[in-house]
């Protein structure tokens, strides 16, 4: 990396209201799991089970939301602009910046016809949304491609660094891309077979596991098993059925798991196994069905 010059964002309360949003929902999220950890098994259960897992994934998302504004950068080199949110680098090169103007008005985020604030931050048709302050406190980086809206904490110092190197040349050719980190920049989640085998998995677990607790409780203490051809009738208790949805889970975090850590050696094996989780999950249901009915 060429040395440059790192710009914060404008000051703003984004970070810690996520982080505080997170906190909440993360011991909402536990607590509905201790709940229902002492509770019998019943379809309310389930839906507690499933709400404590639904929280925590969105108490994720807003501490993930909160460490990714607290670290906001903005680097200019002389090879062009980089930002740096989260585990996402939005690479710019220098040559392909046509201008930086001041902010005319600032463009809104919405969720389902909600306006989101300012720093919630996100991505537009044809703009970048980095602006975490008012208009009059940010700037707009055009290219050919794009406009990027961003706050910096000094937008003439920013400025200035962007015209002082363009007459400098760059020292590497930079290529405009979007570049990311970690576990994001795994390929299995740009794969969309992948994706729609994986959430339909995860989907008939859900209903396995849903139809089984909730049927649960109006099932007798002794289930009578219908026997097969030359076999004698088999009574069970009731509670050696939750191995059903509890197979069904243990199934589903395996291949999971085996899907995942195969993926970028044969990613075909990915797709049997959670083709195969989905014909399993099936077969168990069927399989309840045909004890219960």
């Amino acid at each position: 990396m060429t040395s440059g010059q790192i710009f914060t964002p404008k000051k703003h309360r984004g970070g810690w209201i996520c982080l505080g949003i997170g906190g909440i929902l993360l011991a909402i999220a536990l607590l509905l799991a201790n709940i229902s950890r002492t509770q019998p098994v019943s379809a309310a259960q389930f839906w507690r089970i499933l709400g404590a897992a639904l929280v925590f994934i969105v108490a994720m998302v807003f501490l993930y939301r909160a460490a990714a504004l607290f670290l906001l950068r903005f680097w200019f080199t002389r090879n062009g602009l980089e930002i740096r949110w989260g585990a996402t680098t939005i690479r710019i090169p220098i040559d392909a910046i046509r201008a930086i103007t001041p902010a005319p008005a600032m463009p809104v985020c919405s969720l389902l016809g909600i306006t989101l604030p300012r720093w919630w931050l996100c991505r537009r048709e044809g703009m970048w949304l980095f602006a975490t302050g008012a208009a009059n406190d940010s700037l707009v980086v055009k290219t050919a491609a794009t406009e990027i809206y961003i706050s910096p904490a000094d937008t003439a110092a920013f400025v200035s660094a962007w015209e002082k190197r363009v007459p400098l040349g760059a020292t590497q050719p930079w290529q405009s891309a979007i570049e990311r980190r970690g576990l994001w920049a795994y390929p299995l989640w740009f794969d969309r077979l992948a994706r729609v085998l994986g959430s339909a998995a995860i989907l008939l677990t859900l209903i396995l596991v849903g139809a089984v607790f909730a049927r649960y409780p109006a099932l007798p203490t002794a289930v009578r098993l219908s026997p097969g051809a030359g076999q004698s009738v088999a009574i069970i208790p009731r509670s050696q059925l939750l191995w059903i949805p509890y197979s069904g889970i243990i199934i589903l975090l395996l291949n999971g798991l085996l899907g995942i850590f195969w993926y970028k050696k044969d990613r075909l094996a990915t797709y049997l196994l959670w083709s195969l989780t989905i014909v399993v999950e099936i077969g168990l249901w069927v399989g309840f069905r045909m004890v219960v009915q």
